[in-house]
């Protein structure tokens, strides 16, 4: 798997992937089968804080899907929105009609998405570059920028080895 895809799990967690379900683009056969996934999944009665659990089957697995990452966790949405969910015991196309699943659907599709990492990656690079007076400054911010940036891979391959 590319190192890339390692910095993106946080969007195939648990709690997140069952978004995919309100996705247009997504299969009918995709929804159905996460739907499945999400029934036969007991629903927790409390959901206590927790730090996201990153989807390590992705990475043992290249052939896991969407179904495959739905967990108890997945459940959430449901809970923060008082939401039964009996919708999932229909076929995926008949969705739409249920009030339930609009009013799901259009809580889903306003919420803004924000990658708070890359922000403040920016606004750190902004204020080191702003910060610097001269060229010299500026070459020496650029070369601890970049040896910090060779060292990421090797970060978080040793946190994706701790979650395996």
């Amino acid at each position: 798997m590319k190192l890339s895809i390692l910095r993106h799990l946080w969007y195939l967690t648990e709690s997140l992937v069952v978004f995919a379900l309100f996705d247009t683009s997504l299969s009918m056969a995709v929804k159905r089968e996460m739907a499945d996934a999400l029934r036969l999944t007991p629903r927790p009665v409390v959901f206590g804080p927790e730090k996201p659990r990153f989807p390590t089957q992705l990475i043992q697995d290249a052939t896991t899907g969407l179904p495959q990452l739905i967990g108890p966790r997945s459940w959430l949405l449901f809970d923060l929105l008082h939401a039964n969910g009996a919708w999932l015991n229909r076929p995926p196309h008949q969705w739409v009609a249920d009030p339930e699943y609009e009013d799901m659907r259009l809580v889903v599709g306003k919420l803004a998405v924000v990658n708070d990492a890359a922000e403040r990656g920016v606004k750190d690079v902004t204020d080191y570059a702003n910060a610097a007076r001269d060229g010299s400054s500026r070459e020496r911010i650029v070369l601890v920028a970049n040896s910090h940036r060779i060292q990421i891979p090797q970060f978080l391959k040793h946190e994706m080895q701790e979650h395996l």
